[in-house]
């Protein structure tokens, strides 16, 4: 109020101990804000604490204004520090540490350590005189899944027709298969799921069952009489079945009785739910050769290109060419020990060139270049 009052507005006072004089006057906490007049007084040779008004002998007065304004606060505003948002990574994935510093400049640190291992909430600490907010920043660790598939084959024969692997596995998991399907031997598939999914590479194996078919020389010489079962036929560790065509449409029982002539079958082995390849087996069927002079018996040039010639030391009824299918390409009536047959005109290939004589056949086996 601008009038000291000795007795109740003196707040330091030190009595004449020394020639420096030295104290701190605390402003009180309460104090309004608004303006003081604050006085302060030496008097020499004096032990008593000098009035506030009046003259002193020997001494000096200082008089000031006092502001007390209102506290300022520091942080008027508080300011959030914003980071870009770290994308959901896959367990055991690197993290690059966090930034130190947000977008908008706030310096500070963040806490815990990083965990690749585990969904892990993160906290990020401004650092001191700075007026920010802490901060916080989930960081989603997926696990890694495994692709499996109910893929549930029966066995699986060399040549059967193999359906398009799945794409996506049961548990949801998109990828591509490789190598490409093989239906003729036993292959490991590797599924590589594609990017941007926490999911493991996985493999499929599917068995392929290979059947040999069964191993059998061709032509075949045999008598009339004989079946089908008595063909040769070797490596057959399953079951045979015959045909008398090349697609496999019409099948040819092994109690067949064989007759003069010529045959042409296929055969294949059947292991399980599986069966091979055909083997195709040419078989002359001739009547009993007792009494056929063999050494009397020319038959040439073999491969032939035009003219093939037979000649016997007894007479030659007939000759007929058949070919592999078993058909009658060329018929002679020859009444003779010997004739020519002209193949000049037949496709080149193979044919059974067969000799009628009274009582006895001989086949002979021809190559047409």
């Amino acid at each position: 109020d601008f009038i000291f009052d000795d007795a109740t507005e003196v707040v330091f006072y030190e009595a004449n101990t020394s020639a420096t004089k030295t104290g701190t006057v605390t402003v009180p906490a309460n104090l309004p804000v608004g303006e003081y007049r604050v006085r302060v007084r030496g008097q020499f040779g004096s032990a008593a604490n000098p009035p506030a008004c009046g003259n002193v002998p020997y001494g000096s007065t200082i008089d000031f204004t006092l502001s007390v304004v209102a506290e300022i606060d520091p942080c008027p505003e508080t300011i959030t520090p914003v980071f870009t948002q770290v994308s959901a990574i896959c367990v055991g994935d690197s993290l690059a540490p966090l930034p130190t510093t947000s977008t908008n400049g706030i310096t500070g640190t963040w806490s815990p350590a990083l965990d690749n291992t585990q969904t892990t909430t993160y906290t990020f600490t401004p650092d001191a005189e700075q007026c920010a907010e802490e901060v916080e920043m989930t960081i989603t660790v997926t696990p890694i899944a495994t692709p499996f598939f109910n893929i549930q084959d029966s066995e699986i024969c060399a040549g059967d027709d193999l359906p398009a692997l799945p794409t996506i596995s049961d548990n949801g998991i998109t990828g591509t298969w490789s190598p490409a399907l093989n239906n003729m031997e036993t292959t490991t598939y590797e599924f590589t799921p594609n990017a941007g999914q926490c999911a493991a590479s996985v493999s499929m194996t599917i068995e392929v069952n290979v059947v040999t078919p069964p191993t059998a020389e061709s032509p075949q010489t045999m008598t009339d009489g004989q079946t089908v079962a008595d063909i040769v036929v070797t490596d057959v560790t399953g079951t045979l079945t015959w045909y008398s065509d090349e697609d496999l449409t019409t099948e040819v029982e092994e109690t067949f009785v064989l007759e003069e002539g010529t045959y042409t079958f296929w055969v294949t082995q059947t292991i399980g739910d599986c069966t091979s390849e055909a083997t195709q087996v040419e078989v002359e069927v001739t009547l009993s050769t007792n009494g056929f002079d063999l050494t009397s018996f020319r038959a040439y040039p073999n491969p032939v290109k035009d003219f093939f010639t037979v000649s016997y030391n007894k007479e030659i009824t007939n000759v007929t060419v058949v070919n592999m299918l078993g058909q009658t390409v060329f018929a002679k009536t020859v009444n003779a020990t010997d004739t020519q047959i002209d193949m000049t005109s037949l496709p080149t290939g193979n044919y059974f060139v067969k000799v009628t004589t009274e009582g006895a056949v001989k086949t002979v086996k021809v190559v047409k270049q």
